[in-house]
């Protein structure tokens, strides 16, 4: 049930996010547009905050359920360039795995 729920999450998530990416005029010029303003400014750097802290609770669950930290490095190059995306390709392994 949660495996189906994460991937529905993961392509509707993913399907938006090449729609607003488009739009903008592709990926850098999606990351230019994010940060014009203070606010936009301000809520990326609360994302980074928030998939930072998730790679590390990744990090020591992996370690704790036996993923390979191949994976989990994975993952995390994946978190860094687009954001919610690891952590939910994440969760979707350990659920299959475990």
């Amino acid at each position: 049930m949660i495996e189906a729920l994460l991937i529905l999450v993961i392509i509707a998530f993913g399907i938006y996010t090449f729609y607003v990416g488009r739009k903008a005029g592709g990926y850098m010029a999606f990351c230019r547009s994010i940060l014009k303003t203070g606010p936009s400014r301000q809520v990326a750097v609360d994302l980074y905050i928030a998939i930072t802290i998730l790679c590390i609770i990744m990090v020591y669950d992996a370690i704790e359920v036996g993923i390979s930290l191949v994976w989990v490095t994975i993952y995390i190059i994946i978190s860094i360039f687009m954001g919610s995306f690891g952590p939910l390709l994440y969760l979707l392994h350990r659920f299959i795995v475990t």
